[in-house]
């Protein structure tokens, strides 16, 4: 910044220092005029704090006015920023709120709480990703304080909007603060659950089964739960707004199936469920089931979340046998699929490849809780595979299909999507589970080298030299026998990646965009891009998708968005773009 404003070192922080300084006053006069007229309240008048995103509540054109309609039924509307930036309000009302305005919004609730004259009119878009999930924490932190949600969109009419600001005022003619507050979260740490309870995996892929033998191995009980059907949407359903992200949609419903069985005891059950640190809403997940398993009555269940911020390091207080256990199950399940799905679409016998795979996946997880050698189940793996009869004909087209990890890798969310691009003559190359654990290994050395943590850079650069030497080791046994054997590095996804996407652009996104242009370089007919609906990394590569396939040619790319509903066109537009491919595949050859 100093070369560019033609100024030294010294005078860049002087300047730096004097902004932060006027910044925080103007935060503190904020925080004092926000004192002041709530304490300049009559006792029988009500105002409501105007809550949400500047760009939604500040806009005239796009909050409808909202403030100037408050004022014309004779209410009171206040700023959120006169009420956030008190430096008495707690920081703990949500841990790992990533958001800054998340941040805000969650610190106006705690004074909305404990102010029985004001209350809140929570302002939201239509698709707000951060949105679909603090509602939920705004709600719980306000502990029964009824408050109005108001969303827009290019739809919203003046006349509705006045309607429910009139029906919520007449509400609180006759609202009583509850007698009797309820509890806050539950939370518990990595080891809560460790030699009394059993933990409980989610099946999000077959690699769940690879993480629970190494579980198993290092004296951890335990269990992959069944995979998500009909019934776990129903429930994750009714649960949830329907307005988070499908993968948490499931994942709640899963949870909650489980705890309606009869045979289960609530007190001898943990689940599993990691989080991240933005800005993709992953990160939120467990907090969501937090505040659901609460509701239902079951805060004696820890929700066990490793952190993706030291590459998940702390997952458990195993010994250190665990790590290197499940990374080679997760590479090794990734070979295993590869195989799946390059040997399936030739097979002479229909079913042989499946059966084979099962018999394959089973001995890797024996093997695996058994501490016993992967490199030779995988050479084992090669020769089962080399006996299915195939019918010798010319390769179909390769699809390379990236994403979110969750709908990319789940049958269920993604409606079975690599068996029908494969009934439609296809062949999947599918990015791997290894991917992301890499990248977070990545870029838990980047920012420990950037906050200059020299000893954490050390145990990262370690972890990633382990990490690849391992996957090499593993990947050496599948040479000759798949194409896409070795994968390319982080690094290497990165920089395919920079020409449409900074780096500091973290999260899925910026991998799905390298992962693509990986694929593409390696020869393949066509991308499907993989997301839920409103997905906010997947919204992105989307958008960025229109400049990448005229990069390349008029390259065939498919965006695809599920959020458990029935698509009768879901069918036409692959039938559409596997003409795409197969054309493109003409054209190379």
């Amino acid at each position: 910044m100093g070369k560019e404003l033609n100024r030294n070192k010294s005078q860049i922080n002087e300047a730096m220092l004097k902004a932060e300084r006027c910044q925080e006053e103007f935060f503190r006069r904020l925080s004092s005029k926000g004192q002041e007229v709530l304490q300049g309240l009559k006792e029988d008048q009500k105002a409501l704090v105007i809550v949400g995103r500047p760009y939604n509540t500040c806009d005239p054109e796009l909050s409808l006015n909202l403030h100037k309609k408050l004022a014309d039924l004779g209410i009171l509307a206040i700023p959120m920023d006169f009420l956030c930036h008190n430096p008495q309000i707690k920081k703990d009302h949500l841990p790992n709120m990533y958001w800054k305005y998340g941040q805000k919004i969650l610190a106006s609730s705690e004074v909305l709480k404990n102010h029985k004259k004001v209350f809140g009119l929570y302002v939201t878009n239509f698709g707000c990703g951060p949105d679909s999930f603090i509602i939920h924490f705004f709600k719980k932190n306000l502990e029964g304080k009824p408050f109005l949600l108001i969303e827009l969109d290019e739809h919203s009419a003046d006349a509705g909007v006045i309607t429910r600001c009139e029906a919520f005022l007449d509400s609180l003619k006759k609202y009583q603060p509850p007698k009797q507050r309820k509890p806050s979260l539950q939370r518990y740490k990595v080891t809560d659950y460790q030699n009394y309870r059993t933990l409980y995996i989610p099946y999000m892929c077959d690699h769940a089964f690879a993480f629970r033998a190494a579980m198993n191995a290092c004296g951890q009980e335990a269990h992959v739960m069944k995979e998500s059907n009909e019934e776990t949407l129903i429930l994750g359903r009714k649960f949830t707004s329907g307005k988070e992200c499908y993968p948490c949609i499931l994942t709640t419903g899963d949870l909650l199936k489980f705890l309606q069985k009869p045979e289960i005891q609530p007190d001898k059950v943990a689940f599993f469920m990691p989080k991240a640190n933005g800005p993709c809403r992953f990160g939120q997940y467990h907090n969501l089931h937090r505040v659901i398993l609460d509701e239902m009555g079951y805060s004696n269940v820890p929700i066990i979340s490793p952190d993706s911020d030291d590459s998940y390091s702390t997952v458990t207080n195993l010994d250190g046998n665990f790590r290197k256990l499940a990374w080679k199950g997760m590479v090794a399940t990734d070979l295993l699929i590869k195989l799946l799905h390059q040997s399936r679409p030739y097979e002479k016998n229909k079913g042989e490849t499946d059966r084979i795979y099962r018999r394959c996946l089973e001995q890797l997880s024996r093997t695996i809780a058994s501490k016993g050698n992967i490199e030779e189940t995988l050479s084992w793996a090669k020769k089962m595979f080399a006996r299915i009869k195939k019918d010798g004909k010319e390769r179909k087209p390769i699809i390379g299909v990236v994403g979110e990890i969750y709908i990319r890798s789940n049958r269920f969310s993604n409606n079975d999507l690599v068996r029908k691009i494969e009934a439609l003559g296809g062949e999947v190359w599918l990015a791997g589970m290894a991917e992301w654990i890499n990248y977070t290994t990545y870029m838990y050395k980047a920012y420990s080298l950037l906050q200059r943590k020299y000893k954490d850079y050390a145990k990262g650069w370690l972890t990633d030299w382990v990490q690849r030497r391992k996957e090499h080791s593993l990947e050496k046994r599948l040479e000759g026998s798949i194409l896409e054997c070795h994968e390319s590095t982080t690094e290497e996804v990165l920089e395919l990646a920079s020409p449409y996407m900074h780096q500091s652009f973290g999260g899925e996104a910026i991998l799905s965009i390298g992962k693509a242009i990986d694929y593409i370089n390696q020869g393949l007919s066509g991308i499907v891009n993989t997301m839920p609906f409103t997905c906010m990394p997947g919204t992105v590569v989307t958008a960025m998708s229109k400049k990448l396939r005229e990069d390349f040619g008029n390259f065939p790319f498919l965006n695809l968005a599920y959020e458990g509903q029935e698509d009768a066109n879901e069918i036409t537009r692959l039938e559409a773009f596997m003409h795409q491919a197969r054309d493109f595949q003409k054209r190379k050859s």
